[in-house]
Protein backbone atom coordinates (compact mmCIF):
# COMPACT_ATOMS: atom_id res chain seq x y z
CA UNK A 1 0.00 0.00 0.00
CA UNK A 2 1.47 3.36 -1.06
CA UNK A 3 1.26 6.46 1.11
CA UNK A 4 0.48 9.77 -0.56
CA UNK A 5 3.39 12.18 -0.27
CA UNK A 6 2.65 15.84 0.37
CA UNK A 7 4.85 18.21 -1.61
CA UNK A 8 5.22 21.94 -2.05
CA UNK A 9 6.11 23.93 -5.18
CA UNK A 10 8.89 26.52 -5.36
CA UNK A 11 7.47 29.97 -4.68
CA UNK A 12 4.38 28.52 -3.03
CA UNK A 13 1.87 30.95 -1.58
CA UNK A 14 2.16 31.58 2.17
CA UNK A 15 -1.28 30.00 2.70
CA UNK A 16 -0.12 26.82 0.93
CA UNK A 17 3.01 26.66 3.07
CA UNK A 18 0.90 27.21 6.20
CA UNK A 19 -1.26 24.23 5.19
CA UNK A 20 1.87 22.13 4.67
CA UNK A 21 3.20 23.25 8.08
CA UNK A 22 -0.04 22.17 9.78
CA UNK A 23 0.16 18.81 8.01
CA UNK A 24 3.80 18.39 9.07
CA UNK A 25 2.85 18.96 12.70
CA UNK A 26 -0.21 16.69 12.56
CA UNK A 27 1.67 13.81 10.91
CA UNK A 28 4.99 14.39 12.75
CA UNK A 29 6.77 14.90 9.43
CA UNK A 30 10.15 16.68 9.62
CA UNK A 31 10.51 17.65 5.96
CA UNK A 32 8.55 17.88 2.71
CA UNK A 33 9.93 17.63 -0.84
CA UNK A 34 9.87 20.76 -3.00
CA UNK A 35 8.97 19.79 -6.57
CA UNK A 36 9.11 21.86 -9.73
CA UNK A 37 6.87 19.70 -11.88
CA UNK A 38 8.34 16.23 -11.45
CA UNK A 39 11.83 17.48 -10.54
CA UNK A 40 12.97 17.52 -6.90
CA UNK A 41 14.52 20.96 -6.29
CA UNK A 42 14.79 20.95 -2.51
CA UNK A 43 13.35 20.08 0.87
CA UNK A 44 11.24 22.24 3.17
CA UNK A 45 12.10 21.44 6.78
CA UNK A 46 10.62 22.42 10.13
CA UNK A 47 13.73 24.52 10.69
CA UNK A 48 13.07 26.41 7.44
CA UNK A 49 9.58 27.25 8.63
CA UNK A 50 10.82 28.33 12.04
CA UNK A 51 13.48 30.62 10.54
CA UNK A 52 10.81 32.31 8.44
CA UNK A 53 8.32 32.97 11.22
CA UNK A 54 10.90 33.78 13.90
CA UNK A 55 12.43 36.78 12.08
CA UNK A 56 11.80 40.13 13.67
CA UNK A 57 10.68 43.15 11.71
CA UNK A 58 14.06 44.93 12.01
CA UNK A 59 15.86 41.98 10.37
CA UNK A 60 13.25 41.83 7.61
CA UNK A 61 13.52 45.60 7.02
CA UNK A 62 17.33 45.40 6.84
CA UNK A 63 17.11 42.61 4.24
CA UNK A 64 14.51 44.54 2.23
CA UNK A 65 16.74 47.66 2.25
CA UNK A 66 19.77 45.59 1.11
CA UNK A 67 17.84 43.88 -1.65
CA UNK A 68 16.36 47.11 -3.00
CA UNK A 69 19.73 48.90 -2.77
CA UNK A 70 21.29 46.09 -4.82
CA UNK A 71 18.52 46.53 -7.40
CA UNK A 72 18.45 50.34 -7.61
CA UNK A 73 21.89 51.31 -6.34
CA UNK A 74 20.51 54.08 -4.17
CA UNK A 75 17.94 54.27 -1.39
CA UNK A 76 14.75 55.93 -2.59
CA UNK A 77 11.98 53.95 -0.95
CA UNK A 78 10.42 54.53 2.44
CA UNK A 79 9.99 51.07 3.94
CA UNK A 80 8.11 49.99 7.03
CA UNK A 81 7.56 46.48 8.40
CA UNK A 82 4.87 45.43 10.87
CA UNK A 83 4.54 41.74 11.79
CA UNK A 84 6.12 40.73 8.50
CA UNK A 85 3.87 42.99 6.40
CA UNK A 86 6.07 45.32 4.33
CA UNK A 87 4.87 48.70 3.07
CA UNK A 88 6.94 50.41 0.37
CA UNK A 89 6.33 54.08 -0.31
CA UNK A 90 7.59 55.55 -3.61
CA UNK A 91 6.39 57.42 -6.67
CA UNK A 92 6.36 54.15 -8.72
CA UNK A 93 6.00 55.97 -12.02
CA UNK A 94 6.57 52.66 -13.82
CA UNK A 95 4.16 49.75 -13.23
CA UNK A 96 6.87 47.26 -14.25
CA UNK A 97 9.23 48.62 -11.61
CA UNK A 98 6.53 48.34 -8.96
CA UNK A 99 6.05 44.70 -9.94
CA UNK A 100 9.82 44.02 -9.82
CA UNK A 101 10.19 45.70 -6.42
CA UNK A 102 7.22 43.73 -5.05
CA UNK A 103 8.69 40.44 -6.32
CA UNK A 104 12.11 41.23 -4.84
CA UNK A 105 10.60 42.02 -1.44
CA UNK A 106 8.33 38.97 -1.43
CA UNK A 107 11.43 36.79 -1.74
CA UNK A 108 12.85 38.08 1.57
CA UNK A 109 12.45 35.44 4.30
CA UNK A 110 9.82 36.44 6.84
CA UNK A 111 7.84 38.72 4.53
CA UNK A 112 4.17 37.85 4.83
CA UNK A 113 2.66 40.53 2.62
CA UNK A 114 3.86 43.45 0.46
CA UNK A 115 1.92 46.65 -0.07
CA UNK A 116 3.10 49.46 -2.34
CA UNK A 117 1.96 53.02 -1.75
CA UNK A 118 2.26 55.47 -4.60
CA UNK A 119 3.46 58.86 -3.38
CA UNK A 120 1.53 61.79 -4.80
CA UNK A 121 2.74 65.35 -5.15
Amino acid sequence: MATAVTTVAPGADVADVADVARMMLARHVRSVPVLDGAELVGMLTRGDLLRIIARDDRAIAADVHRRLAAYAGRPRWAISVDDGAVTIDDDFADEVERHVVTALVQAVPGVQHVRTVVRTG
